[in-house]
C-alpha cells in the first residue's frame, strides 16, 4: 500500500511541474524586429552649362532611395577633379538640387574656368530617417557641368591709329603672363610717350580675328566707362594724352571684360630674397636706357639662394619661378616653391625683360672697358674685366690705353652706352640707366678701375 501511494505521489508532481515549467536556460524575449534597410541609387541628372543657366539652383544628380515608412532628407556629395586629388563638398537636396553659385565656384576650383565641358566624378551620402533613427547610405555617379566665362585667346592686338587701322598688324601684341588665361585673363602692353603721341583711338582685335574686324573688341554699346564689348559691338575704345607721362600700361581683364589705362613716369624692378631678408631690403635693378621693361645688375648669388622679384619695393605683383628662365651661365637654377633658387655660388649678370611675361636670363658676369681708355669703340674680349671670386672682390679692369675719359659697360644686347656706367668723383658706381651722359671723369693711362658691386663703390688707381 506504501509503494502505491508514493507512485501516485511522484505522478502528481511531475504533473504538477510540467503545467508551470520554465527553462532558465532559454530565458524569455521579445521577438525581433525586423532590419531597416535603405537603398540609395543615383543617376546622372542633365548637363549643366553655366553659361546658360539662369536658375538659383540646378539639380547635380538624379537619386532614388527605397525605404520602408523612411525620408530623406538632404545629401552631402563629394566633387572630385580629375585625378581625384582635389575634392569640394556641397550640400544637395532630397531631390539632389543644389545651390547654382555653390556649385559653379567647386566647379571652378576643382578645374577652372575654362569654358569646357567636364565629367565630375560624385560620391552621395544619403541620410534617411526611419522612426527617428537616422541612417546612412551611399551611391555614386557622375555630373556634367561647364564653367560659365568668356572665351579668351592666347593674344591679342592693337588696331587703331597707332598702327593706320591695319587689323592685320601684329605689331602691338598684347599677352598674358604664359599662364592659362583663364587663372591669369589680364592681358597688357606698355607704350612709350612717342608711340603713344598725342593719344590715339583703337579696337582690340583677337588672334582668330586678324584681318577682320568682326571679333574686335570695342567699347560697350552704352559707353559705360572701363567696360569693353566683343563681336566689335560697340564706338572705340581711347587711350588719353597725359602730360610728363613716360609710360602707358594698357590692361585688358578678358574675364571681367574691363579695362584700364595707367601712366608710368620711370618704371622700375626689384629683387628681395633670403638673402635680403624677404621684403627688409629691396635692392633695385638698373633699367636700360630707353626701354620699358628691360633691367640688368650683377650680383653674388649664393648656393640654395631664394629670391624674387617686384615692380615697387614691396609685395604685390611679384615673380619668380611664374617667369622664362634663361640660364646661359651654368647657375643651376631651380623652383623652390615659386621662388627662383640657385645651385652654383658666384657672380652672374642678371637681366630681366617685364611685360606680360617676365623673362629673366642668367649671364655671365661679363664687364667692358669701352672708348679711348679701351683703345678703341667697340666690345672686345681684350676689355674684359677680372671677375673676382668671392662675395667682397673688386672687378679690375685691363690697364687703360691712354689718358682719356673713361666709360665702362655690360653687353646684353642694347647699345653698349645704353648700360654704361663710370665711378664718379665720390667714388660710387654711377649707372646712366634712364638719365643722361654722366659727369666725365678722365683717368690716366696705366691705370685701371676697380668695382666693387657688393657695395657700388669703385676706384681709379
Amino acid at each position: 500500500m506504501k509503494k502505491i501511494l508514493l507512485g501516485m505521489g511522484l505522478v502528481l508532481l511531475m504533473a504538477s511541474c510540467s503545467d508551470n515549467y520554465t527553462d532558465w536556460a532559454n530565458p524569455q524575449s521579445n521577438a525581433q524586429e525586423d532590419a531597416k534597410t535603405v537603398n540609395l541609387t543615383v543617376n546622372p541628372a542633365s548637363a549643366i552649362d553655366f553659361a546658360t543657366l539662369t536658375a538659383d539652383s540646378v539639380q547635380l544628380f538624379v537619386p532614388t532611395v527605397k525605404a520602408e515608412n523612411g525620408s530623406t532628407s538632404s545629401f552631402t556629395t563629394l566633387l572630385y577633379n580629375a585625378d581625384k586629388s582635389a575634392t569640394q563638398t556641397i550640400v544637395a537636396n532630397e531631390k539632389g538640387i543644389v545651390s547654382s553659385a555653390e556649385l559653379q565656384a567647386a566647379v571652378v576650383k576643382l578645374y577652372g574656368r575654362r569654358p569646357t565641358a567636364r565629367t565630375i566624378p560624385l560620391d552621395v551620402t544619403g541620410y534617411t530617417l526611419i522612426n527617428g533613427q537616422s541612417i546612412k547610405n551611399f551611391g555614386t555617379t557622375t555630373a556634367t557641368a561647364t564653367p560659365q566665362a568668356p572665351v579668351i585667346e592666347s593674344a591679342y592686338y592693337l588696331v587703331g591709329g597707332i598702327n593706320s587701322w591695319n587689323n592685320a598688324n601684329t605689331d602691338y601684341e598684347v599677352v598674358n603672363s604664359g599662364a592659362d588665361v583663364y587663372e591669369d585673363p589680364v592681358f597688357t602692353i606698355t607704350l612709350s610717350a612717342a608711340q603713344v603721341e598725342q593719344g590715339f583711338e583703337f579696337k582690340l582685335n583677337s588672334k582668330s580675328g586678324l584681318g577682320t574686324w568682326d571679333k574686335c573688341y570695342t567699347a560697350t554699346t552704352d559707353g559705360t566707362a572701363g567696360k569693353i564689348a566683343d563681336g566689335n559691338a560697340g564706338g572705340n575704345l581711347k587711350v588719353d594724352f597725359v602730360d610728363g607721362a613716360k609710360y602707358y600700361k594698357l590692361e585688358f581683364n578678358m574675364l571681367d571684360q574691363t579695362y584700364k589705362v595707367t601712366t608710368m613716369s620711370d618704371p622700375e624692378l626689384f629683387l628681395t630674397g633670403d638673402h635680403y631678408g624677404w621684403g627688409s631690403t629691396w635692392k633695385p635693378l638698373i633699367p636700360v636706357y630707353d626701354t620699358a621693361d628691360t633691367f640688368w645688375t650683377i650680383v653674388y648669388l649664393h648656393s640654395g639662394e631664394q629670391f624674387k622679384f617686384a615692380p615697387e619695393a614691396g609685395w604685390g605683383n611679384d615673380f619668380g619661378m611664374q617667369a622664362t628662365i634663361v640660364d646661359e651661365a651654368n647657375a643651376g637654377v631651380y623652383d623652390s616653391g615659386g621662388n627662383i633658387t640657385i645651385t652654383n655660388a658666384g657672380w652672374y649678370l642678371v637681366k630681366v625683360v617685364t611685360g606680360a611675361k617676365p623673362i629673366v636670363s642668367f649671364l655671365k658676369p661679363n664687364v667692358y672697358l669701352m672708348g679711348d681708355t679701351a683703345g678703341e669703340w667697340n666690345i672686345g674680349d681684350t676689355h674684359l674685366f677680372t671677375v673676382p671670386t668671392t662675395e667682397d672682390g673688386d672687378f679690375v679692369s685691363p690697364a687703360f690705353a691712354k689718358t682719356a675719359e673713361v666709360r665702362m659697360c655690360v653687353s646684353i644686347g642694347a647699345d653698349w652706352w645704353k648700360t654704361e656706367f663710370i665711378v664718379n668723383a665720390s667714388g660710387k658706381i654711377d649707372y646712366r640707366g634712364k638719365g643722361g651722359d654722366q659727369t666725365p671723369v678722365t683717368v690716366t693711362a696705366g691705370q685701371k678701375a676697380y668695382l666693387n658691386f657688393a657695395t657700388g663703390t669703385g676706384s681709379y688707381k
